[in-house]
């Protein structure tokens, strides 16, 4: 294997500095890795579901005491109540090794199941994709990425598994013209359902329409999505942030308004792109900590990495699939506005509230298949050169990232 191959830099890169982020970050250092922790210690006591009683103590949570006192608020539901217990089965496998030793090697331990998960499955999604495999490197690389690929937070095995989704795809929209075997229809099915039941991740299932399927192709892909819709719903419907008034906004009235008064969110929507469009890329590549450790060099290194590799490593990608692609992409990123408003959204906010450019990074390979180019702009013998110099930039980005934490924590 080489040395400069897109998947040995990743695993390389993803293990040291993953490790090196993993350790300097306190606990609760990643937004919301309690509400994540408490999730997870309940998956890791067999308590699968927990939206609708509350769960005041697990037998993980007395192990943790012995250095970390979880804030279980005994009159509303933690942030995660309702997530699937597929997106905590590798840390919730860390928290149970750990209560050998309790405490904060448990809450490592942890982390460091979801980030060997992460590098793992990132890993194979790079090697096995035909295409854009460096555009997965370097996204797979943002500070954001890794800083969630390390933590407790359920976007660690979401943003793993929707890589590989699409890796998957990829491998048979781009270069299979056979007929898919009855094995590559029936992982393409697991991945729909395991997709659905992580937070939504049911979108790659619109390319179905490019794979070369001949027989019962409509069949297939409409029972992939009807099922995947009915268990993305089932989990939304259950899930207390959906159903469950807070004291400061109720959910129930914010779809109320939705439904009989759509203006509020059309003209919320468009405020927060107009006030707050600046905020996706650099929440996209990296603002690390609770939103508060920027990293500005990141923010016009990686945009420059990322649209120059279209230009060096070209991918024919016809018109047809562009639209498709950039269809998809618009729709995904209106439903995530639609999902904060209702769940995050105060009446008298004059915008949407809690969006951020992590949310968009699962849905990131779209946008691929939309900037691709038919031919490379440099000749192919420089390509090489180019390879050397992303290296080097992404590993002076991930050292200014772990800096900046150092900073900011030590």
């Amino acid at each position: 294997m080489k040395i400069k191959t897109p998947e040995v830099i990743f695993a390389t890169f993803a293990l040291i500095f993953g490790l090196l982020f993993l350790f300097i970050t306190p606990y609760n250092g990643v937004p919301d890795e309690e509400a994540h922790l408490m999730r997870a210690c309940e998956v890791s006591d067999g308590i699968l579901y927990s939206g609708k009683t509350y769960v005041e103590t697990t037998k993980c949570d007395e192990f943790l005491f012995k250095n970390i006192q979880l804030n279980r608020n005994k009159f509303q539901f933690h942030s995660s109540s309702g997530y699937s217990p597929v997106l905590y089965t590798f840390s919730a496998l860390g928290l149970k090794f750990g209560e050998i030793w309790g405490g904060n090697t448990m809450f490592y331990l942890a982390r460091l199941f979801n980030l060997i998960f992460f590098i793992l499955i990132t890993t194979l999604a790079i090697r096995i994709t035909p295409v854009f495999k460096y555009q997965f490197l370097i996204v797979a690389l943002f500070p954001m990425t890794l800083f969630e690929g390390m933590s407790l937070s359920a976007d660690s095995i979401n943003i793993a598994i929707a890589f590989l989704f699409f890796a998957y795809l990829f491998k048979f929209i781009f270069r299979n013209k056979q007929e898919l075997l009855k094995g590559d229809l029936f992982n393409l099915s697991i991945l729909s359902v395991l997709g659905a039941m992580l937070k939504g991740l049911i979108y790659p299932i619109f390319l179905f329409v490019f794979l070369p399927i001949k027989r019962h192709k409509i069949l297939f892909i409409s029972t992939c999505l009807i099922l995947a819709i009915g268990i993305m719903s089932y989990w939304s419907s259950i899930n207390p942030i959906f159903t469950y008034p807070s004291p400061l906004m109720d959910a129930n009235i914010n779809k109320y308004m939705l439904l009989h008064s759509p203006l509020d969110f059309i003209h919320k929507f468009y405020t927060t792109l107009i006030t707050r469009s600046y905020w996706y890329i650099p929440s996209c590549i990296g603002i690390l900590g609770w939103l508060k450790i920027n990293l500005y060099p990141a923010y016009v290194i990686e945009p420059i990495l990322f649209i120059s590799s279209f230009f060096i490593f070209p991918t024919h990608v016809d018109k047809n699939k562009k639209i498709v692609a950039l269809t998809i992409f618009i729709i995904f990123f209106i439903l995530m506005h639609i999902m904060f408003y209702i769940t995050w959204t105060l009446p008298n906010s004059p915008k949407i509230d809690g969006v951020q450019g992590r949310y968009f990074i699962p849905m990131l390979p779209l946008l691929f298949m939309v900037l691709a180019q038919n031919k490379s702009f440099i000749p192919h013998k420089y390509q090489n050169k180019y390879i050397s110099v992303l290296i080097v930039m992404i590993f002076i980005t991930l050292c200014y990232s772990y800096f900046a934490l150092y900073n900011y924590f030590i």
